[in-house]
């Protein structure tokens, strides 16, 4: 009894952390994201200008999955280490992984990033990019623009957020706490994630009325109960294909609920913006990726 109320605990975060992230977000032009252990996103900072430089590369050279591959392996080494690291990411900009320990429990990473420290592209993306017959001035522009920190300037950014990460963990403004009622809904959405869920189950579950339900994501998420399902099962579904890349899309998609292979592939694309096929490509690239950089 005592471990499954362990594991029904969640991240609690007060809107004071999502104020002090957004406030470093936005002093510093950096990107703060809180992961779960299992990487999915907790908290996004406001960020005052999204990267050109990491959008050219990623649409320019196809790197998104480059991207996804070292995101994977750098979390991995943060959990291994139990430390903060800071490494340099493929393109040649600095990110940090600082792990959250609660209750002295590993419980999600702040992941901190993109910071240029220094004012060279690196020649590998310099040279990749004018065998793609794209304008290296573009990228020299894009990656000037992003701002420029010295080691000693990381070093004092980190410790000012870490020590804020501390005193908003010692005042309890982020905590394990049990799951209320949206987190309930979720839950049980990931519970019978192939299932086509209607909201009378979760009224039933819960105990809340219809109304009660729908009010609760509305306000909480700004969706509906219909859209929400469908988004938990697209997410479910590229976690699927994440842990397995060889999963075709058609059994992977009957896994989270969707057995007409047509239909799933339009609704994939109209809430993402491309067919599954493009996800499943760049994760088996990046899988591959991944097994060339750790057998140099």
């Amino acid at each position: 009894m005592q471990d499954r109320e362990e594991n029904s605990l969640k991240v609690f975060f007060d809107p004071s952390v999502k104020e002090l992230i957004d406030s470093f977000s936005y002093c510093f032009n950096v990107r703060i994201t809180f992961f779960s252990v299992t990487r999915e996103e907790y908290l996004v900072g406001y960020h005052l200008q999204d990267s050109d430089f990491c959008t050219l590369m990623q649409n320019g050279l196809d790197a998104r999955y480059r991207c996804l591959s070292q995101d994977t392996m750098m979390c991995a080494k943060c959990k291994r280490l139990q430390q903060r690291i800071i490494y340099r990411c493929h393109a040649g900009l600095s990110e940090a992984i600082i792990p959250v320990f609660i209750e002295k429990k590993l419980m999600a990473y702040a992941v901190f990033g993109q910071f240029r420290m220094s004012d060279e592209i690196s020649s590998g993306i310099r040279q990749e990019w004018m065998e793609r017959g794209k304008d290296v001035a573009v990228l020299e522009k894009a990656f000037m623009e992003r701002p420029r920190y010295s080691e000693e300037m990381l070093e004092r950014i980190l410790y000012i957020f870490q020590t804020s990460i501390e005193y908003l963990l010692s005042t309890e403004r982020l905590k394990l706490r049990k799951p209320q009622l949206l987190e309930e809904i979720l839950d049980y959405i990931d519970d019978n994630i192939e299932k086509d869920i209607p909201i009378a189950e979760i009224s039933e579950r819960t105990a809340k009325s219809v109304s009660t339900i729908t009010h609760r994501i509305k306000e909480s998420l700004g969706i509906s109960f219909k859209d929400l399902l469908i988004e938990k099962k697209l997410l479910h579904f590229e976690s699927l294909i994440k842990k397995d890349p060889e999963m075709p899309i058609q059994e992977a998609s009957a896994l989270v609920g969707y057995h007409d292979p047509l239909y799933f592939s339009r609704l994939y694309r109209k809430k993402r913006g491309c067919p599954p096929s493009v996800f499943v490509n760049d994760v088996r690239r990046s899988q591959t990726f991944m097994s060339k950089e750790e057998n140099q």
